[in-house]
């Protein structure tokens, strides 16, 4: 393989990649947790195939596979009983086929919209006025932070002013706020694995086989100007400005869910792939002590929270309750194994630096 990267992120993306290959580490292909949204896309499938099918047969059909089987009997009749309340299905003597409201939301061009789960990626294209900037995962904005999103798009750092979720399109404008780091992340969250990997590219003292003589000078720059982590460590930066930033490498998905275990104890928070942000914080002393914790803790109370607007592009979600809706995105986006490991064994230990 050859990378070409024109940019620092992206070369420690590509040698934290190349570090994990050479591990063996294998990114682990999952379904996603309790997929109800297909369970009910699958009763509509079922029910238009048999014309007509009692509520019972649908698990005679679906109920073995992986992603339902976890899934309680009573939680699976509710997904039903749900859409024949809100009129998607309708029910003649026990025999259930589809309704009115089904026939409106999906029965276009004979219900092509049941014959896939996924119609488009998941990607939310960004702009500038009528200029389009790239297009980013619809994560980036889907985690909800207190003020708009920050990225990094074309060499420059960007807000989000406003969402089209349905049409899947950000518009941004041009922002002055910058990270203490060169390479700042875009903001599109990545797997904990990789983040860690970063940090373990920064700290090591070896020089990868492969490498060209510019990217040799650029990974010791780099290892230099991030000469204060340490191997198994978090480093927590207080500024003169009474700022702080704690740099944990855990990814943006498990920092969000950690900001708001924090939320009271700066102003505001960023949280990112490599680091949380803390503006104006209000005790170093009560910051330190939350952060302790907070690790030392279990990854019950952590949630990440997200747009209500996203969580309503599940497809098929208006065959859910909001209830149910909600639970299916907090399983997926669960960040509970992240955090065992990140508690556990690669960020135990804080200390703090003072900058000069």
């Amino acid at each position: 393989c050859l990378f070409l990267a024109t940019k620092e992120d992206a070369f420690l993306r590509a040698l934290a990649l190349l570090q994990l290959w050479r591990k063996g580490y294998v990114e682990p292909i999952e379904p996603p947790a309790r997929p109800m949204h297909i369970y009910a896309q699958q009763t509509m499938a079922l029910a238009l195939q048999q014309k007509g099918i009692i509520a019972a047969d649908v698990d005679r059909w679906v109920g073995r596979m992986p992603g339902f089987a976890g899934v309680t009997l009573d939680d699976r009749a509710g997904v039903i009983s749900y859409m024949l309340g809100a009129g998607i299905l309708h029910s003649d003597e026990g025999l259930i086929g589809i309704g009115k409201a089904g026939e409106r939301t999906f029965g276009e061009k004979n219900f092509m919209e049941l014959f896939s789960v996924f119609t488009t990626p998941p990607m939310v294209k960004v702009f500038w006025g009528k200029q389009e900037l790239g297009e980013v995962h619809q994560l980036t904005f889907a985690v909800r932070d207190n003020g708009p999103a920050l990225l990094t798009l074309g060499g420059r750092s960007w807000q989000t002013t406003y969402i089209d979720w349905p049409r899947k399109k950000a518009f941004v404008e041009p922002s002055e706020v910058r990270g203490k780091s060169q390479w700042v992340s875009d903001a599109q969250p990545l797997r904990y694995e990789l983040c860690r990997a970063i940090a373990d590219a920064l700290v090591s003292d070896l020089v990868p086989e492969g490498l060209s003589s510019r990217a040799q000078g650029l990974l010791a720059d780099l290892r230099d100007q991030y000469g204060w982590m340490e191997s198994g460590k978090s480093t927590l930066i207080f500024d003169t400005d009474g700022n702080a930033t704690w740099w944990n490498f855990a990814g943006k998905l498990l920092n969000s869910a950690m900001k708001d275990l924090l939320a009271d104890e700066a102003d505001k928070l960023i949280a990112d792939n490599e680091c949380l942000i803390f503006r104006h914080v209000y005790s170093d002393e009560s910051l330190v002590s939350a952060i302790r914790e907070t690790l030392a803790g279990d990854a019950h109370g952590l949630a990440v929270l997200l747009d209500e607007a996203f969580v309503q592009e599940l497809k098929f979600a208006e065959c859910l309750s909001q209830k149910e809706i909600d639970r299916e995105l907090g399983e997926r986006y669960s960040v509970d194994s992240d955090f065992k490991q990140f508690s556990r064994i690669s960020l135990a230990v804080l200390w703090v630096k003072e900058e000069a």
